[in-house]
């Protein structure tokens, strides 16, 4: 049982490894212009009681994603290897 969780768990991350050299796609731009602002806004307070919105408000209520971006951003310093990083480990948990 234990061999085949850490199959998985490899199969999985290794399955998602090529993103680790991707560029930032789609809404990540928006997001992360999101995310800054509401960091110079208020800090991490701002964070989580913040709505998730992309272009029109969502409804959505997703503080631990934006606490995600918001440390990855600091950890990269303009670089998407940490957002894909974690992409990589979250996927390979979750498998």
């Amino acid at each position: 049982m234990r061999l085949a969780v850490i199959a998985v768990l490899v199969a999985s991350c290794a399955a998602f490894a090529p993103t680790l050299e991707a560029e930032l796609v789609w809404d990540d731009d928006h997001l992360l212009a999101l995310v800054e602002h509401l960091e110079a806004e208020g800090g991490l307070s701002a964070l989580i009681r913040s709505e998730y919105r992309m272009a029109a408000p969502t409804g959505y209520y997703r503080p631990v994603v934006l606490i995600s971006l918001l440390v990855d951003s600091w950890v990269g310093v303009g670089s998407p290897f940490p957002f894909h990083v974690t992409n990589v480990v979250l996927h390979g948990l979750c498998s």
